[in-house]
This record gives structure tokens, sequence and C-alpha cells, in this order.
């Protein structure tokens, strides 16, 4: 949800936690790192590129993706789907002044929705 309210922002500016949080809670925090398996007996995780991680708490965050129609333009350039902060500048950007179509009400579309309402020439969802 801070990213569909922000529409406007970096990473970092949404980040629940900053690094110095998990440095001094001892947590270490891995982004973009594949995980090929996971010994819950050994407690240690074993990375695609082949490092090996032990662990006493492990916590799995596998990430979301939007959900696309199979439509044809969805590979156009105003055609936008919302996961991450650069995508969320591109929309606030490419909608000022523009008509604007969200599609599905979902609690994100109806945030967007809102972001943009006051920039867009109309929106419809």
């Amino acid at each position: 949800p801070k990213l569909s309210k922000a529409m406007t922002t970096t990473a970092e500016a949404i980040a629940l936690r900053n690094q110095e949080f998990y440095q001094s809670h001892n947590i270490e925090f891995r982004t973009s790192t594949e995980v090929s398996s996971v010994d819950t007996d050994k407690k240690e995780v074993k990375t695609a590129a082949g490092d090996s991680v032990s662990y006493d708490s492990l916590l799995v965050a596998t990430g979301g993706r939007p959900r696309t129609m199979p439509i044809p333009g969805l590979d156009l350039e105003n055609v936008c789907v919302l996961r991450t902060p650069e995508d969320a500048n591109r929309i606030a950007e490419r909608s000022e002044g523009k008509k604007v179509v969200i599609i599905g009400s979902s609690f994100i579309g109806m945030e967007v929705t809102s972001c943009v309402a006051e920039k867009a020439q109309s929106v419809s969802v």
C-alpha cells in the first residue's frame, strides 16, 4: 500500500526498515537472491549462486506479481503495471493531463485511482 499511495517515490523512501535497523538487530537481508533449496533439519539455505547460509529463523518472502490480462496492446508504452517505485513514478508522470483507465478495482487499483485523479484529465476504473 505504501507504493500505491506515494506514486512518486524511491525504494528507500518506502522501505519498512532501513539498513541500519537490520544491522543493529543482526538480520541479514538479501534481495534478488534465488534460493535453490532449504534444508529445515540443518537450518541451511542454498542459493543458486552456490552460497550456503545457515539460519536460526528464516523468512521466505517471494514477492508477488501483478496479474496481467492476455490482451492485445499489453506491450504498448503507455500500458503500465505497478510493481516497483519506478513503475509508480512512470504512472504518475504519464497520467498527468491524460485520460487514464485502471483495470481492476482492488485496494491497490483504487489507491492508484485516488493518486492520479488529481493529475489526470479523467480516470475510468
